[in-house]
């Protein structure tokens, strides 16, 4: 990898994801659902239901129990950092922006598509800063949107 730029274009540090507030009322609402189609599945006897449904509940709350942490983004002339994984310009198809209600999130598509994107939000970073600098060496994705299971999730809080 050519590193012909000692120090980054720009970086910052953010989330992934947007940090969902959950109040009271949500665990509640989401402790019913989970006893009543725990009660309703051992009341008839699917089993393979009740065990995934308790699976899934554990799950979520191992997943969730630590504390988020924020990722480092650097942009160079001859690529990205992402949380210290170098990725060339070469190797990437393009980028977009998801502007969501009080946050802004930063795709980029990788050209392989099992390492799909790498997703960060901009946090305090101007995303038309970002964009100028990006443009220059991806192509903007503009007909992109946000996956409809991470609409889901969104809606949710999950």
């Amino acid at each position: 990898m050519e590193n012909s730029s000692p120090a980054p274009l720009i970086s910052w540090e953010a989330y992934i994801h947007p940090k969902h507030t959950r109040n009271t009322s949500w665990y509640i609402v989401a402790g019913t659902i989970v006893a009543v189609l725990l009660t309703y599945s051992i009341s008839i006897k699917a089993w393979s239901f009740t065990v995934v449904l308790a699976m899934f509940s554990c799950l979520y709350w191992f997943i969730h129990r630590k504390p988020d942490v924020k990722r480092k983004m650097e942009l160079y002339t001859w690529g990205f950092s992402f949380d210290g994984k170098h990725v060339e310009w070469e190797t990437c198809t393009g980028f977009w922006f998801l502007v969501g209600p009080s946050y802004h999130e930063l795709h980029i598509e990788h050209n392989k598509k099992v390492i799909g994107e790498f997703v960060i939000q901009t946090g305090e970073t101007q995303i038309e800063e970002i964009g100028r600098i990006l443009i220059k060496h991806l192509k903007e994705l503009d007909d992109k949107k946000e996956r409809k299971l991470d609409t889901f999730a969104r809606i949710l809080k999950i």
